[in-house]
């Protein structure tokens, strides 16, 4: 079962707790993956100038005021793919969504300290190898599903999903090819 964000200000969360974590993490020694499906109404309509419709929140974790702790998807308004991690991001270098979508993507994104990666539909579309330190114990990280940042954690920056997401499930492990 699907469920349906309106691209205003629905999203589903919780505040000051810590998904993915596990007690045999620490800043650098982790590895998780996390997996969704999204069906987008079509791409955001923004023009890449940072307001609320560049961009089509996912997911995030984040605390509002640390890059500690947080990461995120989020789908930009040229239809690729951003994998956000701490104070940088990750992009797919092309469209993967299409102008009037109405299609489900399952998205796929793996975290560990020497890399990162993006799949979609199964496909690798995207990584990154370098060492990141996070701490994904940091306190008062806040949790949403339909819903990401661009910096402020205000609601004049939040980027509100317009579609409907699925089956969103985290991994304390990098699930291989064949388990994607």
């Amino acid at each position: 079962m699907a469920i349906l964000f309106d691209g205003t200000d629905d999203c589903i969360g919780i505040d000051n707790v810590t998904i993915l974590d596990s007690p045999s993490f620490s800043a650098t020694s982790y590895t998780f993956t996390v997996s969704c499906w999204v069906k987008p109404h079509g791409r955001p309509t923004g023009d890449g100038s940072g307001n609320p419709d560049d961009a089509f929140g996912i997911w995030e974790q984040w605390n509002g005021s640390s890059g500690q702790g947080r990461l995120g998807a989020y789908i930009i308004d040229n239809g690729k793919i951003r994998m956000r991690y701490m104070n940088s991001y990750r992009t797919t270098s092309s469209a993967l969504i299409a102008d009037n979508s109405a299609t489900w993507y399952h998205i796929v994104m793996t975290f560990q300290y020497a890399s990162r990666e993006i799949f979609v539909n199964g496909a690798s579309e995207h990584s990154h190898t370098y060492n990141i330190n996070s701490n994904h114990a940091y306190s008062g990280i806040d949790f949403k599903i339909g819903l990401n940042y661009s910096g402020n954690n205000t609601s004049s920056d939040a980027y509100y999903f317009d579609g409907e997401i699925a089956e969103w499930a985290g991994w304390d492990a990098i699930l291989t090819a064949g388990e994607i």
